[in-house]
């Protein structure tokens, strides 16, 4: 799995134009890309798309909504500075995202460090704020390259529901993109399976959408929601599947576990699978440490199976961040820092590590 972290001292509009086109995000102060994510109690794989703003053109709707939203609000699109205003409309929205979510929009952008003025400097942060009257009702945030254009974020009133307010910021800067000669425009990412942010695609034709194909690292033509580039999470869940249908042959009791921080494992140390299988059968009394979890999984890059002892180092507690509520109270995640203890058994042969396991729950491995 491809799971990249950058923090970058300085970037120009240059560079950031080369991460976009990487299948690089922004997140917080840093740059970071990653095939996975888990999401709704689940794992699906990440599609970064973006838009030839060459070959853009409104549909009619949008011009409508253009034109009537232009009367109706006065809009700035100009360098981010936050204050209180803004920072409300991001307290009355967070409940509605999901994953870790910022205490607040300044730690949205800069994580809240200290140094965060240099920090505002190493992005050229723009907002398009837009009014009723004297009163804020819609903002978003985009990051401007020398070529392209990266969307952030989009809050608006929540006393303003049916306005399609999120839509109309996007629409905004869309034309602010164009109007800057921009060739590209990133909304971000949607996911292979999950449709939470298949509004992406609803801003134009599929004809000027464009996706990137984390195996030949080249953006390819949209054309459907097949998206047959993108196993790698289908191969986790499908093999997952497979150890899971053979231990229930044998009579053994485990548990699905999503593990959410297995990016810990390529940018530090720790445990780097999204999904695995907890055994819960009864364990030798060698093994009754409760920070410690035997499980089992598969590695599609080494098409290989584990079985693994692993240890609960500590309970994360995210500092500026909090859980949203369907990670917190959904007991399918395990939310300690996992790092390797013992790897009993690895093979491509499920089988093995099967006769393996039953070794280790008699304690002869041991």
């Amino acid at each position: 799995m491809v799971v990249n972290t950058y923090t970058p001292n300085a970037l120009s509009a240059m560079r950031l134009d080369k991460y976009l086109a990487g299948g690089w995000f922004r997140s917080a102060y840093m740059l970071y890309r990653n095939q996975g994510i888990c999401i709704d109690g689940d794992v699906d794989e990440i599609v970064n798309i973006r838009y030839n703003l060459k070959k853009y053109k409104f549909k009619k709707r949008f011009e409508k909504i253009l034109r009537k939203y232009n009367a109706r609000f006065k809009v700035f699109v100009r360098p981010f500075s936050n204050n209180a205003e803004k920072e409300a409309l991001f307290q009355q929205q967070k409940f509605k995202f999901k994953g870790f979510i910022f205490n607040d929009l300044e730690g949205f952008l800069y994580a809240n460090l200290p140094q965060k003025e240099k920090i505002a400097n190493i992005f050229n942060t723009y907002e398009v704020a837009v009014y009723e009257n004297h009163r804020l009702v819609a903002l978003s945030l985009m990051d401007i390259g020398k070529n392209s254009i990266a969307s952030l974020l989009g809050l608006y009133d929540m006393q303003y529901p049916k306005l399609s307010l999120g839509l109309y910021t996007m629409l905004i800067e869309i034309n602010f993109a164009k109007n800057e000669d921009k060739k590209w425009y990133y909304p971000g990412y949607i996911m292979k399976h999950n449709t939470s942010f298949d509004y992406k695609l609803t801003l134009g034709d599929p004809q000027w959408i464009q996706y990137y194909d984390w195996n030949t690292k080249r953006w390819k033509q949209w054309r459907d929601r097949s998206l047959k580039d993108f196993k790698l999470i289908d191969t986790y869940k499908a093999k997952t599947a497979e150890i899971a249908q053979l231990l229930t042959a044998q009579g053994v009791r485990f548990r699905k576990r999503l593990y959410p921080f297995f990016s810990f494992g390529y940018s530090m140390m720790g445990y780097d699978k999204p999904i695995f299988l907890e055994i819960i059968s009864t364990i030798s009394h060698q093994l009754q440490d409760p920070q410690l979890v035997l499980a089992i999984d598969y590695s599609p890059q080494q098409n290989v199976f584990t079985l693994q002892l692993l240890r609960q180092i500590y309970h994360i507690e995210l500092i500026g961040m909090e859980y949203s509520q369907d990670i917190a109270e959904n007991p399918i995640y395990c939310l300690a820092y996992l790092d390797y203890e013992r790897v009993f058994c690895r093979s491509p042969h499920i089988q093995e590590v099967l006769r393996t396991l039953q070794e280790v729950l008699s304690g002869s491995q041991l």
